[in-house]
């Protein structure tokens, strides 16, 4: 409820949050509840409901019209009519996303979970798209200070960091793609969502997308920077790119050839250990290789069947 003192100190801390945000008024998500008061106007005043602010539908009569009744002030965000920070915090936020917000059409599966990369790529690229990158723009919409490009002292937003800074742009120049410079974008959802239509240019031997790799690398580079007083060049950033990239490209093979042979092993195991098709039998499975280098043969044999005595396996190997 309102009226206590750590109410309008929460109040008072939370005011620089949401400094400059003109559509955010604490009096839209609150009621009148009726209580031990006299404060209530019953035809101006919202004390209806209990989840949304309703106020009775007239006209009033004279009596009325100026009726008081019993009443207290509540916060509809908590079930207990009391205010705290975080809900308070969270329908500002809500509130200025649903202002700001502009429907764009974006296929998250091809966009991003049908990338062909890697599991960490497709999370980064996915806070990208959601503004969850920790970049100045970002921070400073949720009360923290904010600072320069850590390359150029520029402005930092995600745009700025990913498409427009000299490094990102020389990056981007020189990438082997289907384009020559990046596509003019307003948002970085915009630009994910250009870049399925990508193709990557011979002869750097990548055949995943390698788009996802530079922007992994551009996000990567300002942070060696800073934390490790590493600085990269464009050509840096973008060799780092394309070898992240083949590396990634290369385990996946080597992950499908090791799973062939592994299922392989499994299916002539299984195979091996078949029951002959007829009782009292034996079956032998031969096999035999050629070494051209050594002129050398190998030859192997394992003998089963079943028969009216216990028969046991027999294994041959010779060379």
């Amino acid at each position: 409820m309102f009226g206590t003192p750590p109410l309008w100190t929460a109040l008072w801390l939370l005011l620089p949050l949401m400094a400059g945000r003109a559509s955010w008024q604490v009096e839209k998500f609150c009621d009148w509840a009726v209580g031990n008061g006299e404060k209530i106007r019953v035809w101006q005043d919202p004390w209806l409901s209990c989840e949304a602010p309703l106020v009775p539908i007239g006209p009033p009569t004279l009596s009325s019209s100026n009726l008081l009744v019993k009443d207290q002030v509540a916060w509809l965000f908590e079930k207990s009519g009391s205010y705290s920070t975080r809900s308070g915090y969270g329908a500002g936020m809500d509130r200025e996303r649903a202002a700001s917000f502009i429907p764009i059409p974006f296929d998250w599966k091809k966009s991003i979970w049908n990338v062909q990369t890697a599991p960490k790529i497709k999370d980064f690229l996915w806070k990208l798209v959601k503004k969850a990158i920790p970049v100045s723009a970002n921070l400073a919409s949720r009360g923290i200070t904010s600072f320069p490009c850590k390359t150029c002292d520029g402005v930092e937003d995600d745009l700025h960091t990913f498409l427009l800074c000299s490094v990102a742009k020389e990056v981007w120049d020189m990438a082997p793609i289907t384009w020559t410079h990046p596509p003019l974008s307003s948002s970085m959802m915009v630009f994910v969502s250009s870049c399925s239509n990508v193709k990557n240019l011979p002869p750097t031997g990548v055949s995943v997308p390698l788009w996802p790799w530079i922007l992994w690398n551009l996000w990567k580079a300002p942070n060696k920077r800073c934390f490790e007083d590493k600085v990269y060049s464009s050509m840096e950033v973008l060799i780092k790119s394309i070898k992240d990239a083949r590396e990634w490209q290369d385990a996946q093979a080597l992950a499908t050839v090791t799973s062939k042979e592994y299922h392989g092993s499994l299916q002539k195991e299984s195979y091996l250990q078949q029951s002959p098709p007829f009782p009292n039998t034996v079956t032998c499975h031969v096999d035999a290789a050629w070494d051209t280098g050594s002129n050398n043969c190998g030859l192997g044999g394992v003998f089963s069947g079943h028969s009216s005595k216990k028969t046991q396996t027999v294994r041959f190997y010779g060379t």
